[in-house]
């Protein structure tokens, strides 16, 4: 009978180093092993669902029910009777610590300890797929923290002051820019001194890898990778490009499309710049971006308390724009774990102006926020919790409150039945699968628009 293994490797005769391959990680007596894991499994037949019928929901594992790749296992039903046919992980890869959103990675191909690890994460990947639901996960190569790349190989150029933020950073060795080269600073991110190295094939070899593991080992359907404006540029965009970077996110979308072309590869750049989602020559190849013009603009609309200060032209614009001539190229939404956060709360509170978020005002522009993102050119997205009027702000260490869902239970009927409107599961609404919208009448007066396509007379 086939067991797992603990093992090290002893790397220059001196330093016991885990793999950075590691499929998981385990913990004894304050000391850290890789475990041979096997990747042999037969897995459940599965058809990804096209862009154009993909409604997605992002999913913070720790926080969503029990915190664990198993727990989640368990609620495919409930997502199913929801109607959404994608869920986009937080980062699932080891990471630092027992609680996490998971943008701290140490181990880009070990699913996170607490939550798991590798075999309840495939179990996991099984069970969603029986209930119709695609698997996305996201993937941190704009910086990867320390314990196991960490100076691998125990070469590293010291400290050095850095010219950006001013403080002292040790260089981080093989796999890891140092302060050297041009632009200067590339080692620095606002995360720390620890970007991956793009000008070593090495490095980038080992992070294509990672984007063929969690989509062939792991049997996942998409990637968003977080923060490419960090991969490509130094302190978002304000150090200077980092050139380098450009032709392997290239490469790597075009080994991913090669691979698996049915997998959906996504980027948070958050700079509406569309060489993003560009196919040929100078584009990066990615199938789609996260669409910041589209939630800062609804939820902006949607906390003026006065209709008349409501900018119908506005909206319509945002429901209808897309770039490059691809109407899925934009993933749209109200709610993220980082609109949620940062000194921000879910929109249903900031509607309240800090209060409940139960308010009739409330319950009425946060639905329809959510109603726009889901008629609107693109890949609709909706944050956990968001069906059910969560309220606060996201927090790593604070749980879906469950029981919203028994109190606010015409919210998440209302939430189901748009999502099933969006997917055409009645059969009549083929429209808003569509690839455009003719939003033919803007009323500023009334604070009204109308057309069809996508947008059927929502009434502000």
């Amino acid at each position: 009978m086939w067991r797992p293994a603990l093992y090290k490797f002893v790397v220059n005769g001196t330093r016991w180093k885990l793999d950075s391959w590691s499929r998981e990680c385990a913990y004894s007596g304050g000391n850290t092993n890789s475990v041979v894991r096997n990747p042999a499994r037969v897995w459940q037949p599965f058809t990804r669902p096209h862009e154009a019928e993909t409604v997605l929901y992002a999913w913070p594992v720790g926080t969503f029910d029990g915190g664990t790749f198993a727990k989640l296992a368990d609620k495919a039903p409930y997502l199913r009777a929801l109607g959404v046919n994608a869920v986009e992980l937080m980062p699932p890869a080891e990471f630092g610590g027992g609680r996490s959103w998971g943008y701290n990675p140490v181990g880009t191909f070990a699913p996170e300890t607490t939550y798991g690890r590798y075999e309840a994460f495939r179990t996991m990947v099984d069970t969603l797929h029986q209930h119709g639901i695609a698997v996305y996960v996201d993937v941190v190569y704009n910086h990867i923290e320390g314990e196991i790349l960490w100076k691998w190989d125990g070469w590293t150029m010291g400290s050095h002051v850095c010219t950006i933020d001013g403080q002292s950073g040790e260089h981080g060795g093989i796999f890891y820019y140092d302060w050297t080269g041009s632009p200067p600073e590339r080692w620095y991110t606002p995360w720390g001194k620890t970007r991956p190295n793009y000008e070593r094939p090495e490095v980038t070899n080992y992070l294509i890898d990672n984007i063929l593991f969690w989509l062939e080992e792991m049997n996942c359907d998409g990637i968003r990778v977080d923060s490419t404006i960090n991969m490509r540029t130094v302190n978002n965009g304000g150090g200077g490009t980092i050139g380098e970077a450009l032709p392997f996110l290239r490469a790597m979308n075009a080994v991913a499309d090669s691979r698996e072309p049915a997998a959906i590869m996504i980027a948070e750049d958050m700079q509406r710049w569309d060489g993003v989602t560009k196919q040929e020559g100078t584009g990066l190849g990615f199938d789609a971006q996260w669409n910041d013009y589209f939630v800062d603009t609804v939820r902006a609309e949607m906390k003026k308390t006065s209709d008349a200060r409501r900018n119908m032209t506005e909206l319509r614009h945002v429901v209808w724009n897309y770039d490059n001539n691809r109407p899925f190229a934009s993933v749209k939404y109200s709610e993220s774990h980082d609109d949620a956060a940062n000194g921000q709360s879910r929109l249903n509170v900031e509607i309240d102006g800090g209060t409940g978020g139960a308010s009739y005002y409330a319950k009425k522009r946060s639905t329809l926020a959510a109603a726009l993102a889901l008629t609107a050119v693109g890949m609709p997205m909706l944050f956990q919790g968001q069906e059910f009027l969560e309220d606060g702000h996201f927090r790593d260490d604070v749980p879906l409150d469950w029981n919203k869902l028994n109190t606010y239970g015409g919210i998440w009927r209302l939430y189901r039945d748009l999502i099933h409107l969006r997917r055409v599961l009645g059969g009549v609404t083929i429209g808003l699968t569509g690839a455009y919208i003719n939003a033919y009448y803007v009323d500023e007066t009334n604070t009204l628009m109308g057309g069809t396509g996508g947008i059927h007379g929502l009434r502000l």
